[in-house]
């Protein structure tokens, strides 16, 4: 089995679906790196390569489709899907 790595962020409330998959995706090996707001989720995809990333659209500081426009206009060919 691939281990994926994957980025997520954390909502305004303690517990909830971000805690569900963080907890499913490591129960089945998967390595997961949670960012708590856009501008984290951006610093994270420039310090390491994600297989996989999961972004909140509602998410603060930028949204998720933000932080897509972002990360799919960087040169790198890996980070276009």
């Amino acid at each position: 089995m691939d281990n994926f790595s994957s980025t997520l962020c954390r909502p305004a409330f303690p517990i909830g679906p971000t805690q569900f998959l963080e907890q499913l995706l490591v129960r089945r090996g998967h390595r997961v790196r949670l960012a708590t707001n856009g501008r984290e989720a951006l610093a994270g995809t420039g310090e390491e390569v994600f297989d996989m990333v999961i972004l909140d659209v509602h998410m603060p500081e930028p949204n998720g489709f933000q932080v897509v426009r972002a990360i799919r206009s960087e040169s790198a060919p890996w980070r276009v899907a």
